[in-house]
C-alpha cells in the first residue's frame, strides 16, 4: 500500500534532477516533479529521491544488504555509548524547539535519530535520508514507532530534494555534505552539527594493512575556520581520544562493513590479522585508538 508524507511535506521537496519545484503525487503513490517531469517512485513505504540517472552512473550506491545488517548490529549495542555520539545526540536534541524541522544527512540505520527524536522538544519533526536502500529500510524499522520522523531515499550531493531553508538543524555523521549546501538547507539561526572521525582513528589498523587502507580526501583548513569562511558563526570544535577495546571477531565485523580497508577479506587477510592481535591484543582485547569530532556551526541570522 502506498504510503503519504507527513502534512506539509512537499512544501520542503524539490526535484534532485533539475531543483524545481513543486513535487506532486501520482496515482501510483510515488512522486512527479511539476517543471520536468521526472518520476521518483516509491518502494515499500519509503520514496526514492536520488537523481534519476543515479542507478546508471558511477556514483555511489550505498551499503550493500550485508553491510547494512551487519552495521545494524552493531550500531544498536555499542554506537550510542561513544561520547563523541553522545554528545552530538545532545547538541541536536537540545537545540530543537516545537515545530522544529530536522534533517538528517546519511542516517544509516536511524539508531541515532531514534535516540534524538526521543530527547527532542514535543513537536519536532526529523527528515532522515541515506543513498542505500538496504540502511534506510533499517531506518524505516527502527524509527517505525516514532511518527515524528521520515526516511528517504537520496544522495547528499547538489541538488538534493529540499528546498533551501527548510530545516532549523543539520546533522551529518560520516556522511559527506558540502558545508555550503548544509548551510543554503538552514533556515537563518540555524545549526549545523557533524559527528565524524580525527585522523588518529583505528591507527592500529592504518598501520598494519598500510597502503590498503582507504584514505578520503581531506580538507587541510582548520574545521571551524572551514564553517566561517563558509558564512557560519559561533563555530565549536571539540574531539574526543581514548582506547578501545575489542575482540578480535568485532574488529573483522567492522571491517566488513566500513570504509576502512580495500578488498577486505577474513581469510586472505588472516595473517595481518594475526599482526594486529599480536601487537595491540591485551587481556581485555584488541585495544584501538578511537578519535572522534564534533564540528558545529550556526547561520547568521
Amino acid at each position: 500500500m502506498a504510503h503519504h508524507l507527513p502534512d506539509n511535506a512537499l512544501s520542503i521537496l524539490s526535484c534532485p534532477r533539475c531543483g524545481g519545484l513543486p513535487l506532486q503525487y501520482q496515482r501510483d503513490g510515488g512522486l512527479l516533479c511539476s517543471v520536468c517531469c521526472a518520476v521518483y517512485p516509491q518502494r515499500n513505504g519509503i520514496f526514492d529521491l536520488r537523481p534519476p540517472d543515479h542507478d546508471q552512473s558511477r556514483e555511489y550506491q550505498g551499503d550493500p544488504p550485508e553491510a547494512a545488517r551487519l552495521r545494524n548490529r552493531w550500531d544498536s549495542t555499542r554506537l550510542q555509548h561513544k561520547p563523541g555520539v553522545q554528545a552530538a545526540i545532545e547538541e541536536v536534541a537540545g537545540r530543537t524547539f516545537p515545530g522544529c524541522r530536522v534533517l538528517d544527512v546519511g542516517c544509516g540505520t536511524g539508531h541515532i535519530d531514534r535516540w534524538i527524536i526521543e530527547r527532542a522538544a514535543p513537536g519536532t519533526r526529523l527528515w532522515a535520508f541515506d543513498v542505500s536502500e538496504a540502511m534506510c529500510r533499517f531506518a524505516q524499522q527502527n524509527c517505525e514507532r516514532f511518527g515524528q520522523v521520515t526516511v528517504i531515499r537520496a544522495a547528499s550531493r547538489s541538488p538534493m530534494p529540499f528546498r533551501g531553508g527548510s530545516f532549523d538543524v543539520v546533522f551529518e555523521r560520516l556522511a559527506t555534505i558540502d558545508v555550503a549546501l548544509a548551510y543554503e538547507f538552514l533556515r537563518p539561526g540555524g545549526w549545523f552539527i557533524q559527528s565524524g572521525l580525527g585522523d588518529a582513528n583505528w591507527q592500529e589498523v592504518d598501520e598494519v594493512f598500510a597502503d590498503r587502507c582507504i584514505v578520503f580526501p581531506k580538507d587541510q583548513r582548520e574545521p571551524k575556520e572551514i564553517l566561517i569562511q563558509s558564512g557560519f558563526v559561533e563555530a565549536e570544535f571539540h574531539s574526543w581520544r581514548y582506547t578501545d577495546h575489542l575482540t578480535l571477531d568485532e574488529v573483522v565485523s567492522i571491517l566488513r562493513f566500513a570504509p576502512i580497508v580495500h578488498h577486505f577479506d577474513q581469510r586472505a587477510d588472516a595473517s595481518l590479522l594475526e599482526i594486529l592481535r599480536q601487537r595491540w591484543g591485551t587481556p581485555e582485547g584488541i585495544a584501538l585508538t578511537v578519535d572522534q569530532t564534533l564540528l558545529m556551526g550556526k547561520r547568521a541570522s
